[in-house]
């Protein structure tokens, strides 16, 4: 079974003191951090980035660390758990990259959510927001813990993501049917047969590219096949969903 990325996401906090501040501790004292949310850390992502880099030093698969109940839920699903944060929209965002076998169940997700909380407030999250994490102008102290919630998704092949928005863009059209027999042989009898039928049909577009299709074809043979694609004739292949109905017609079963 081919193996699946899950993204879990969560917000972030954390505490900024200005350089001049943090540079004079009574200073810092008096006045404080700002904090900063996900708007506001996002011009800082590059620094938390290198700085969960520098804090994990190539160890940072978290799901090394599962053990008791945990482990034995998620034991044989769950083959990484890599911390990071990730620029959503205008927001950084904690990002928990999980490698699965397989999918989890509810039980096993909310499991893995109960996990990673806990490592964000007591385990990986409070040895990191210790961090002193320099930037041009302060410094950061960056928290992952605090939010339960986490919103999972699911790592896409952009491939197969814009294959499949363009099946989804694409109207499915019927074919009129139309007969060859019969016919005198004059392809622009049949052209214009069967461009009237999809005009009736309204396939308006249809008609126009297999006009300019067959118009562009060199042989007669050549022109009857294209003028197959987009009538029913007796050249035609079926399409899948034309097989299915018939195959349902018939009550049989698809093979």
């Amino acid at each position: 079974m081919q193996k699946m990325i899950w993204k879990l996401y969560s917000p972030l906090t954390a505490d900024f003191f200005p350089q001049e501040v943090y540079d004079d501790p009574e200073l810092m004292d008096r006045e404080g951090p700002m904090e900063l949310e996900g708007e506001g850390l996002a011009e800082y992502a590059d620094v938390i980035s290198a700085a969960i880099e520098k804090e994990d030093s190539g160890d940072e698969d978290l799901a090394q660390y599962l053990h008791g109940e945990n482990e034995a839920v998620l034991k044989g699903k769950v083959l990484s758990i890599v911390p990071s944060v990730e620029v959503v929209g205008d927001e950084l965002m904690g990002c928990a990259t999980v490698k699965l076998r397989e999918p989890l169940n509810e039980q096993e997700t909310a499991v893995l959510r109960d996990y990673l909380t806990g490592q964000y407030s007591d385990g990986w999250g409070e040895s990191f927001e210790q961090m002193e994490i320099e930037a041009e102008d302060g410094v950061l102290f960056v928290h992952f813990w605090n939010s339960e919630q986490f919103h999972i998704a699911l790592d896409r092949n952009p491939v197969l993501e814009r294959e499949s928005a363009l099946a989804q863009a694409q109207p499915v059209y019927k074919r009129p049917k139309m007969k060859l027999v019969g016919e005198d042989g004059n392809i622009f009898a049949i052209l214009g047969r069967a461009s009237r039928l999809l005009y009736c049909a309204g396939q308006e577009d249809q008609a126009k590219e297999m006009v300019k299709r067959v118009t562009a074809s060199y042989s007669y043979s050549d022109a009857l096949f294209i003028v197959s694609e987009y009538v029913e004739t007796e050249l035609s292949e079926p399409s899948y969903s034309e097989h299915m109905d018939g195959e349902k017609q018939k009550g049989g079963n698809a093979r």
